[in-house]
């Protein structure tokens, strides 16, 4: 790969590439909890390589805006569609249909290069668990690219027709407002009020990573007359940028709790997350700026070759772990690192070798691209439109011939229209609080024997406005720890009024694990082994709230410490491993004791 900056070649490039990706897989396989930072040196060097080649093309009237398009498009596109052919062809040989509904709308956000709208969107969480078996959901990174690949040409060029024949000027004025926007964009992502998931998925927040890089590469171009390179600075930038993707390893962290619903541990570093991203661009700028030589010896050569399949290597890694930890385990034995390695490195080698330098940008191969998107893109569309449903699946209570899209989350959203007060008679006035698991509690409810005797009032949190209605309740259930309860709470409940803790649940990480044995003759009387986190949870909940806890994950608990995945008419307890299907709140309604809740 020739730099676009200067004709010499940049080995220690892709080298610091391939230390990036290898550190972003093992972020992805659960080792290093920084290593995702190795996407943040990516965004560095492509505004490092792009941006100055695009203001001398503009300044020097030698640009082209489509096609430059055309370039960045077919050097990403190409593999996109091929890797969400093949996410589709792998969802209908084994997967379920909320999962593939997911699947096949990622294929389509993804062959239009939108991953990251898609994510910031619905996921809006990048560190949620559920991600780690989307195997498409890495492609936010290619959306960001395109974004910007069709925005900054944009803007250079709208300067351009201010200072049309100066091309000094147009130079000066075009890195004055680079640095106004990347400026912005830096305000923006510090910025405390907005979400993390905007800031991670958005490119105005992503913007001054890719433009200081940009800045760098620009003053690198015309270093050579100004200032002197340092090879100590940029050894130093490379060693230090290792430390910092392996911070997760020696930084010393808090525990600040166990996540009730996923059961990830929540961990505050000593270093926040913001400073070292920032601290990982700047030493990215720093090594840019300062390049150094490696001798050629078997580990640069490697390095070298893995820097420029690096992003092979990053389309099929979370592919490959997506899949295995849908079917399979979440598990990541040594043996499976190993393999998963071995696999990703063949694939990679293979689409480099085959695609990736092969298939020009022309023309003709974007217009194969485009019949390639609608051939994909239409049963993905199709998939999407039918709920995922490919086949009949009994234990889930789902159909080919009767499909309805979104009935889970309607099963558990119909609690919302429970958000009421309470009317005047002489019924038990029940409160249930507590986001998608009070939900499913509320739901365990209206399936149980008590609903005739209740009067059922829904809290998605507990909130100060809602004081009248706490002061006229009987229960309150509430799907929290006792101390996370507000004072407010217990001090506007009537003094015979009960207040019972709504206890954790978890159905496993994947019903895939499960899925797959469907022909098996014991598919039914499968169990799962879930994070024992979800245990301690319970556990802490139990002895704070005593006999005033409804323990749901020990009624799912077998004799050997499992947990129970089908009710006793064969269906499916949870549709996604946290929430509840309706013959899961149905099994939970007979299984639960009323009479000694509601005789307290």
């Amino acid at each position: 790969m020739a730099n676009s900056i200067q004709d010499k070649y940049r080995s220690d490039l892709d080298i610091l590439k391939a230390i990036s990706i290898i550190a972003v897989v093992f972020y992805h396989i659960g080792y290093l909890e920084t290593g995702y930072l190795g996407v943040d040196v990516f965004f560095a060097i492509n505004g490092f390589l792009i941006i100055p080649s695009l203001i001398d093309k503009i300044a020097n009237s030698k640009f082209n805006y489509f096609d430059f398009l055309l370039r960045r498009i077919m050097r990403l596109w190409p593999l996109v569609l091929l890797a969400g052919a093949i996410c589709l062809i792998v969802g209908f040989v084994g997967m379920l249909p909320d999962d593939y509904e997911n699947v096949s709308q990622s294929v389509i956000a993804s062959n239009f290069m939108s991953q990251n709208i898609l994510s910031a969107l619905t996921t809006k969480d990048y560190w949620d668990v559920a991600n780690e078996y989307k195997p498409l959901m890495h492609f936010w990174y290619v959306g960001i690219l395109i974004e910007l690949y069709i925005f900054l040409p944009l803007v250079l060029l709208l300067i351009k027709c201010f200072v049309r024949t100066n091309c000094r000027k147009f130079i000066n004025l075009s890195l004055c407002i680079l640095a106004i926007l990347a400026t912005a964009s830096f305000v923006l992502y510090c910025h405390p009020d907005i979400p993390q998931g905007d800031k991670f998925y958005l490119l105005p927040f992503r913007l001054w990573e890719l433009i200081l890089g940009g800045l760098i590469g620009v003053a690198y171009k015309n270093g050579s007359k100004k200032w002197k390179y340092s090879v100590s600075l940029g050894w130093g930038a490379l060693v230090t940028t290792i430390l910092v993707l392996c911070s997760s390893l020696y930084l010393p962290y808090t525990i600040d709790r166990i996540n009730p619903v996923s059961g990830s541990i929540v961990k505050v570093l000593s270093v926040p997350q913001s400073i070292l991203l920032i601290s990982t661009v700047l030493l990215t700028c720093i090594l840019l700026f300062n390049p150094i030589k490696i001798k050629q010896t078997v580990l640069r050569n490697s390095l070298v070759s893995i820097g420029k399949m690096s992003f092979s290597i990053f389309v099929w890694h979370q592919i490959l772990l997506a899949f295995y930890r849908y079917f399979y385990s979440n598990d990541m034995t040594m043996i499976f690192v190993v393999c998963l390695w071995a696999i990703t490195l063949i694939m990679a080698i293979l689409t480099y070798s085959t695609m990736e330098q092969k298939i020009q940008s022309t023309w003709k191969n974007f217009v194969f691209c485009c019949v390639a998107l609608f051939v994909i893109s239409l049963p993905a569309g199709y998939v999407y439109l039918k709920a995922g449903i490919v086949r009949d699946v009994p234990e889930l209570e789902v159909y080919v011939n009767n499909t309805h899209k979104g009935q889970f989350a309607e099963y558990c959203d119909r609690v919302y229209s429970y958000d009421v007060d309470f009317p005047d008679n002489d019924k038990i006035n029940v409160i249930v609080e507590g986001v998608s698991f009070g939900r499913d509690f509320a739901n365990i409810l209206l399936e149980s024997q008590v609903l005739e005797s209740i009067n059922l009032s829904y809290i998605y949190v507990h909130d100060e406005k809602y004081k009248e209605r706490y002061a006229n309740c009987d229960y309150l259930f509430t799907f929290s720890s006792k101390d996370d309860v507000p004072d407010y709470v217990w001090n506007s409940l009537r003094s015979n009024a009960k207040v019972f803790g709504l206890g954790t649940k978890n159905f496993g990480e994947s019903n895939g694990v499960i899925y797959k044995n469907r022909n098996q003759t014991d598919y039914f009387e499968q169990t799962i082994q879930i994070n024992p986190n979800f245990f301690a949870v319970n556990d802490k909940w139990k002895n704070q709230w005593g006999d005033y806890y409804i323990d749901l994950l020990g009624l799912s608990t077998t004799e050997d410490g499992t947990i129970r995945v089908f009710t006793d008419d064969k269906k499916y307890i949870s549709q996604d491993c946290r929430h509840l299907t309706q013959h899961g709140a149905i099994w939970y309604a007979r299984t639960i004791d009323w009479n000694n809740i509601f005789k307290q």
